[in-house]
């Protein structure tokens, strides 16, 4: 082995490579930053004539020698109406094409380690797109953050981070200058992909790059990516496509393959974003309000932000912040040129939203800031009449709390001086602006997996958002319920409120086409259910109350009885075991629907173990329909006959009169009849009704977890869960009333001691007969003539 070493070290130190670097040891080895692979460049002006001027230089002139550039700026992202971003902003290092004397070679073309021609870095996008900074480096807010109007306009104003927050580093939080509340214990990065040097381009890469699987299509079922429809290298280079990939966690994740804890990942995966849970808490300045109705001494509009951050302060960094949490809400597709929101709902996400005041001419068109400007502006100072009007307090200048039209004087002398620019009929709009969050992922061991901030009644989509802390006065405050943003439509669920502390977004309980357990409810139908509980306990009390009252049960009406085997061993079982999944049901169905407010077993555990007892109802009630089939009992729900109507009338009246009387079952038990005319009429309804609408309403809330195509095709658990939690209220109404009915055999524990023996004494045929002949007569004032006399109301209505 130690041959091959030294044979190895002669080689090496043999190379020309290695004798250059001993003949000048100063340069070394060549430096990354020389960027030896692009080929030297000759700087072309727009005539396409040779310049050594770096303000004439035309960059799609001078790249477009090699490059198609008319095809990359025909279809970029960074080139359009509003923003023109040039070749070397992005792929040049410091994002300028130094021309500076010494930089060129004797035919005239820039030198290589000049020229510094890359991939974009992170550096690059960041003059642009955010705050934040590359490996190594501080996080700071610079000074003219978010910029002047002129910076704003051209798309530079860290448009991530005045959107919503988001801070672009690898950095930890604790280790900025920022000052944010108990900052010392924020040990984590503010993007954790970038600290495991996951870059922009990673994510934001073009389209036709042949490195990139993800973009090619194929004509062949069986393949999910077609190597034969890459690019090749050279042509790639030729017409590189820059209208950017916005990938998703999907490019690089699977999410199955983790969040163990989590419940119904296929549900939770298809609605929920991942940015949902894994961006918690969001510290940069973010902005809340934009009020373009005036004009600040930066040439720009007044902001506001959220976490703290005061819009008039000088230095970003020294102020005191708290963060904020973003706001989650429902996003559906729309589709363009309809005015009706269609297509499936494509999900939840987490959002910031900014609300902007600006003035509208007489067609409802925004009036231009720059319009606006010339109304306050002489250049960089405030006009004399701006001064005279706005200085409330009289010291000669306009600061920042003056600088806001909060008065009718301040909005209709600036109306006055906008008509007189050509403004038709201005009037201030108020509109909302909704941003997702996508960016400032934070780690796993910062994140709570707390099922309850979301499936509550404390769920982080009932909170009321802050939306501005002015309204400017005149202003038309008539937003919709939907904001549309690049092609989603995002629901606010809730109504704008305005008064003296601004506007507000008062959440109304609702989740639009979804529907959160824990937190989602109908009201109507939940106040309808409880009255319909409310009313069979009342009814089940005054009736019991009557009965003690009346003290009439005497024992010679029941002289005659005998012991008969009602109920087989299996029925019993059936019973007692559908009665514990019932009440279990109900118990961990209460706790789903109030989480948070009712707590048992835990929010997770109460949906594992509802789950758990409706599959032992299901498998229960399918083996009971086939013993009842196989045995003929089911005709014991079925058996009508003649007279059928006058036996329910019979059997009502005992329970309204006879009872209070002493008198005897009208029906007794028997084997072959073990159920009144009444009974008969609610099991069957129990059987046919309750039981099934639960059973399938269930199975569909399972489907709808683990089956997007099913989840879409009935709109989720809209419809479902309401229809379930409704018919669970009838369950718990039915079983107050059975509970109490089960007293009122020929003792208060007959009834119950038979459904656990299965012997029951009864009454022989000669009672039943005497009772239902003294009952077919009863009137309706008897009954209530009777009651009266119990409770002792003579003489009352």
């Amino acid at each position: 082995m130690k041959k091959y070493f030294i044979i190895l070290a002669v080689c090496v130190s043999a190379s020309p490579a290695f004798i250059r670097l001993l003949a000048d040891p100063v340069k070394k080895m060549p430096c990354p930053k020389c960027y030896v692979m692009h080929p030297e460049i000759l700087p072309l002006d727009s005539h396409g004539e040779r310049t050594r001027d770096t303000d004439k230089i035309s960059q799609e002139r001078t790249c477009g020698e090699c490059h198609n550039t008319e095809y990359i700026n025909g279809h970029n992202s960074h080139y359009n109406e509003s923003v023109k971003i040039g070749c070397s902003e992005c792929h040049v290092e410091g994002g300028i094409i130094s021309l500076a004397p010494g930089n060129f070679n004797a035919d005239g073309r820039i030198k290589k380690d000049v020229l510094r021609i890359r991939v974009p870095s992170d550096d690059n996008c960041l003059r642009c797109h955010g705050v934040g900074s590359v490996k190594g480096k501080d996080v700071f807010i610079p000074d003219d953050f978010p910029g002047s109007l002129e910076y704003y306009e051209a798309g530079k104003c860290f448009r991530v981070t005045c959107k919503t927050g988001e801070i672009l580093s690898p950095e930890n939080v604790s280790d900025s200058f920022l000052n944010i509340k108990d900052r010392e214990t924020l040990v984590f990065p503010w993007d954790v992909h970038l600290q495991r040097e996951v870059a922009c381009v990673s994510c934001h890469f073009t389209r036709n790059d042949p490195r990139r699987g993800e973009t090619r299509s194929s004509d062949q079922d069986h393949l999910a990516n077609d190597p034969r429809k890459s690019y090749s290298i050279g042509k790639y280079l030729y017409i590189p496509d820059h209208d950017l990939v916005h990938a998703d966690c999907r490019t690089c994740h699977t999410p199955e393959k983790k969040h163990d804890f989590l419940p119904y990942k296929t549900r939770h995966f298809a609605v929920l974003s991942c940015q949902s849970c894994h961006t918690p808490k969001l510290y940069g300045p973010a902005l809340m309000s934009v009020d373009e109705t005036v004009a600040t001494f930066k040439n720009a509009p007044r902001y506001e932000y959220r976490g703290g951050y005061r819009g008039d302060s000088e230095n970003f960094n020294i102020v005191y912040t708290e963060g904020y949490e973003p706001f989650l809400i429902s996003h559906n597709e729309k589709v363009p040129g309809e005015e009706e929101i269609t297509g499936v709902s494509d999900g939840v996400s987490p959002v910031n939203i900014v609300v902007r005041y600006h003035w509208a001419d007489d067609d409802r068109g925004a009036v231009p800031f720059q319009t606006v400007k010339r109304v306050f502006m002489n250049g960089n100072v405030y006009r004399k009449d701006i001064i005279s009007v706005f200085d409330s307090d009289k010291n000669g200048s306009v600061d920042s709390a003056e600088l806001k039209l909060d008065t009718g004087e301040k909005t209709e002398f600036i109306r006055e001086r906008l008509a007189a620019l050509g403004v038709k009929n201005p009037v201030i709009k108020a509109e909302a602006e909704t941003y997702r969050v996508n960016h400032g992922i934070a780690h796993e061991k910062s994140i709570k997996a707390d099922c309850l901030s979301c499936h509550s009644g404390r769920s982080r989509f009932s909170f009321n958002v802050e939306l501005a802390s002015f309204i400017p006065a005149g202003s038309v405050v008539n937003m919709h319920d939907s904001v549309v943003m690049n092609g989603l439509a995002f629901h606010l669920d809730g109504s704008i409120r305005a008064d003296e502390k601004g506007l507000t977004l008062i959440k109304d309980g609702s989740v639009k086409n979804r529907y959160i357990f824990g937190y989602s409810s109908h009201r109507w139908l939940n106040v309808l259910g409880f009255i319909l509980f409310i009313v069979s306990l009342a009814g089940a009390a005054a009736h019991g109350t009557i009965r003690y009252m009346s003290r009439r049960v005497v024992e010679t009406a029941h002289s005659s009885l005998v012991k008969v085997k009602v109920y087989v061993l299996y029925e019993r079982i059936w019973h007692w075991g559908m009665a514990l999944s019932v009440i279990v049901l109900i118990i961990t169905g209460l706790e789903v629907h109030y989480a948070g407010s009712i707590s048992v077993l835990g929010f997770d555990s109460a949906v594992d173990v509802h789950n758990f007892f409706a599959v032992i109802v299901i498998v229960n009630a399918g083996l009971s329909l086939f013993y009842h089939a196989a045995t003929g009992e089911i005709l014991q729900y079925f058996r009508l006959g003649k007279g059928f109507r006058g036996d329910v009338i019979v059997q009502a009246a005992y329970y309204l009169y006879g009872i209070f009387r002493g008198t005897g079952h009208p029906f007794e038990k028997s084997r072959e009849r073990r159920l009144n005319p009444l009974q008969q009429i609610t099991y069957v309804m129990l059987l046919n009704v309750l039981f099934p609408v639960q059973i399938i309403t269930g199975i569909m809330m399972w489907l709808v977890s683990v089956w997007p195509e099913f989840s879409s095709s009935v709109n989720g658990l809209t419809v479902i869960a309401p229809v379930h939690n409704f018919f669970a209220w009838l369950f718990i109404s039915f079983l107050a009333v059975h509970l109490y009915l089960i007293t009122t055999g020929h003792t208060v524990f007959s009834n119950l001691k038979a459904m656990i023996t299965g012997t029951e004494e009864v009454a022989e045929m000669e009672g039943e007969a005497r009772a239902r002949e003294g009952l077919a007569g009863i009137r309706l004032s008897d009954i209530v003539e009777n009651i009266k006399n119990i409770t002792g109301k003579r003489g009352e209505a």
